[in-house]
């Protein structure tokens, strides 16, 4: 990897903007969704620079166009069907974004997107995803349903869940500890 001019963390920024409750353990912890709810921080301009910009991103000036916000969604989705190894129609609307850009090779063998700002921040997304095809199946998303956020799995035996155990690992274990503690108690009532 290493074409794109935005690295894998910037696609992994784009494609956490949407996530559930558990996600904003890295965010903002008092959170008013629901189990279950997502919050997507792409549904307007002004949420979407807030929320990449946080996530560490180099941003253009000014908010992003509509137009940009339905880039995003679809490197978004797009990085989603590759974590979920989709085969058919993967990456359709990805391809269709791809052609309505116009790469230069550069001398350093970077493939770099004609235009500037919001639009060239899209073009050097795509190459990015392009290139995020290669990690497989190490590529993941977290499988507490109430987090959603996408992460690499770099352990040996590619067996890794959360992504993070001391955060979605140990909500998932306390909250399978918790069912359980319920479980035990209904026959109890049962008898009484």
């Amino acid at each position: 990897m290493g074409q794109g001019a935005r690295g894998l963390g910037d696609v992994f920024a784009v494609a956490n903007s949407l996530h559930g409750r558990d996600a904003h353990a890295y965010l903002d912890p008092a959170t008013d969704l629901a189990p279950g709810e997502r919050h997507d921080h792409l549904a307007d301009a002004a949420a979407a620079r807030a929320f990449l910009r946080a996530q560490g991103m180099t941003l253009p000036p000014g908010d992003p166009p509509p137009d940009v916000l339905d880039a995003l969604r679809t490197v978004r989705t797009g990085l989603s069907e590759i974590a979920a190894a989709h085969r058919i129609g993967r990456g359709r609307r990805v391809a269709d974004l791809f052609k309505s850009f116009r790469y230069r090779l550069e001398p350093s063998g970077r493939f770099r997107p004609e235009g500037s700002g919001w639009r060239a921040l899209i073009g050097e997304l795509l190459v990015t995803l392009a290139e995020a095809r290669v990690l497989g199946d190490r590529l993941k998303r977290c499988a507490n349903p109430d987090c959603g956020w996408f992460f690499v799995d770099v352990s040996k035996n590619r067996s890794r869940e959360w992504c993070e155990m001391r955060t979605c690992g140990n909500r998932a274990n306390l909250r399978r500890y918790r069912e359980r503690l319920r479980r035990q108690r209904r026959p109890e009532r049962a008898r009484t």
